[in-house]
């Protein structure tokens, strides 16, 4: 098995996203559309047999006073290796051997959740990788909308039949700045070090680049004539993620993001999904997703 390491110009994006369409647990933040997007610049260690990508790891990269590292990027919480096939012990190490050799600096880098089992045990091998341990949620959504519901935590329950009384309407759209603003004017305070513009900015380009690829929803909920709670859902293939979301202060009284995401589960239940809460690694946000019976999946970080 021979690897490179290729830097964008040099890689077949038809290629490329083929072998991610067809990669076991693909995730729509390793086509090139969406790293193009979201990296600055990015790379990737190849794996190549004949005219066909078999095996890949992009890599987005910083530079910062002439320093190359590697830098998970926002809206991409996870990365890691593909293949179509199930990936071995011995081609991991091999990958992971072309990164360590390749790189002196990994701010951060995050691999799926499916590879923690494979990743743990040869990562500890390395004395030159920092490894973390995160969490995220996740349901299942190939069972029935009962079955969801009955995993939901019992004040949960209370909370959306609280919000179905306060006359709420749900409306989709295709325009992401009252959401921008819901979070500027309600959330952004509370984030340590605040949210740079250039944040918002690549949110924006994020969103455009879903429409255009992938299946998005944007759902607003209106109480009277106001917008007061707003989620984003993007799903390609059989990968879904709560991407973004806001609530004012009445949306949260009234529970209004709960019944957004109940109203997604209802008409997504019976698919073949798996959705991905994106949960950040705050106890009182990892309750929230806990209360409508996700489950915990834990993935890996590196540093160095």
């Amino acid at each position: 098995m021979e690897l490179r390491l290729l830097a964008r110009d040099q890689i077949n994006v038809e290629c490329w996203d083929i072998l991610i369409k067809e990669s076991q647990y693909s995730v729509f933040y390793a086509y090139h559309w969406y790293l193009d997007v979201v990296c600055a610049e990015w790379q990737a260690i190849v794996w190549q047999d004949g005219a066909h990508y078999q095996m890949v790891m992009p890599l987005p990269i910083k530079r910062k006073w002439g320093m190359v590292s590697i830098e998970q990027p926002l809206f991409c919480p996870y990365l890691g290796l593909f293949s179509r096939v199930a990936i071995t012990p011995e081609q991991t190490q091999a990958f992971l051997q072309v990164l360590n050799q390749s790189f002196s600096y990994i701010s951060i880098y995050q691999f799926k959740e499916q590879e923690s089992s494979l990743l743990l045990p040869i990562l500890k091998g390395y004395d030159s990788f920092n490894l973390k341990l995160n969490t995220t949620y996740t349901i299942a959504l190939d069972q029935t909308y009962e079955d969801i519901q009955a995993a939901y935590f019992k004040d949960k329950k209370a909370n959306i039949r609280k919000s179905e009384t306060c006359g709420i309407q749900i409306r989709d759209s295709v325009d992401i700045e009252p959401l921008i603003q819901l979070f500027k004017d309600n959330h952004a305070a509370n984030i340590t070090g605040g949210v740079s513009e250039l944040a918002y900015a690549l949110l924006r380009e994020v969103f455009k680049v879903l429409l255009r690829k992938a299946n998005v929803e944007l759902k607003y909920g209106w109480k009277e004539s106001k917008i007061v709670s707003g989620v984003l859902f993007a799903e390609v293939g059989n990968y879904v993620c709560y991407l973004f979301n806001a609530s004012e202060k009445e949306g949260r009284i009234y529970h209004i993001r709960a019944k957004l995401l109940d109203d997604f589960f209802r008409r997504k239940s019976n698919a073949n999904l798996h959705f991905d809460f994106e949960s950040p690694e705050q106890a009182s946000i990892a309750n929230y997703y806990r209360s409508f019976g996700a489950n915990p999946r834990h993935y890996l970080a590196i540093s160095k």
